[in-house]
């Protein structure tokens, strides 16, 4: 939110990522025909939040052992792509190899 420490965390806002299906009710609709809904209302409408209290049952808070993967022994994540054109999976390893190697000069 703006960095501070969250005191309730129910009361934080969540945003779908789907707009509310009552965002087009058959009221809207008809006073989008009639000019009288403008687009920004209809946006405030789609992309509004609600308090995260208003959309669960119940906030729960535990804590899970962190999975650390490892190759060969060091720390290592797994990363997927699609190549750009004119890129081949071996230039773009070969090139993410030297990395480490030209960020510690």
């Amino acid at each position: 939110m703006n960095g501070k420490r969250i005191k309730d965390p129910e009361r934080v806002p969540v945003w779908s990522m789907l707009p509310s299906p009552g965002v087009l009710s058959e009221d809207v609709l008809k006073g989008i025909i009639a000019g009288m809904v403008s687009q920004e209302e209809i946006l405030d409408r789609t992309l509004d939040s609600k308090l995260l209290n208003q959309v669960v049952k119940d906030v729960e808070f535990s804590w899970e052992e962190p999975v650390v993967r490892r190759y060969n022994g060091q720390r290592a994540i797994k990363a997927q792509c699609n190549n750009v054109t004119g890129y081949s999976v071996e230039s773009v390893r070969r090139k993410l190899k030297e990395l480490p190697r030209k960020l510690c000069r």
